[in-house]
C-alpha cells in the first residue's frame, strides 16, 4: 500500500501557507479574510485529487487481504499438509501453497483486478498445477479481484 506521496517544494510551501493563513484568519480584515479562505479551500480540493487514488487504492487493497486472510483461514483444513521428512511430494506441494499464499497476498496488495494471461504465466514459472490456479482464481474472485479470471 501507498503510504508517502512526492509533492513539489513549492506546493508544499503553499500548503503551509495555507496553514498559517487559516490560523490567523481570526485577525484578517474580512475581505482579505474570504481572498484567503478561497486560496485555502482551492490549496484543500488540489491536494484531495492528489491523494483520493491513493486513498481509494489502499481501501481496495485493505479489503482485498481482509477477505484473503478470512478465505485462507477457511481453506486451511483443506490446504494443510502433514510434512514428512522424506516424502518429497508433500514437502513440494507445501512449497507450492506457501507460493499461492504470497502470490495470493501480492496481488492484494497491488489492489488491480488479476489479469488472465499474468495468473497463466505466473502458474507456468511458479509451476503451480491446475488446482492451485483455480484456488488463485476463486480466491481472488472472493477478495474481489477476480473479475478478469
Amino acid at each position: 500500500m501507498v503510504t508517502e506521496i512526492k509533492v513539489k517544494v513549492d506546493f508544499l510551501e503553499h500548503l503551509l501557507n495555507c496553514l498559517a493563513n487559516q490560523k490567523y484568519m481570526h485577525e484578517q480584515a474580512a475581505d482579505t479574510a474570504g481572498e484567503n479562505q478561497k486560496v485555502i479551500d482551492e490549496a484543500w480540493q488540489t491536494g484531495m485529487d492528489m491523494i483520493d487514488p491513493i486513498i481509494k487504492k489502499n481501501n481496495i487493497s485493505k479489503y482485498a487481504l481482509q477477505k484473503f486472510d478470512e478465505k485462507w483461514e477457511q481453506d486451511l483444513k483443506f490446504i494443510s499438509i502433514d510434512i514428512k521428512d522424506d516424502d518429497k511430494i508433500n514437502q513440494d506441494r507445501f512449497f507450492h501453497w506457501g507460493l499461492i499464499r504470497q502470490e495470493c497476498e501480492m496481488y492484494c496488495l497491488i489492489g488491480d483486478q488479476v489479469e488472465s494471461e499474468e495468473l497463466n504465466s505466473l502458474c507456468k514459472t511458479r509451476g503451480l498445477n491446475h488446482e492451485m490456479k483455480c484456488y488463485i482464481v476463486e480466491t481472488m474472485k472472493y477478495a474481489g479481484l477476480g473479475e478478469n479470471l
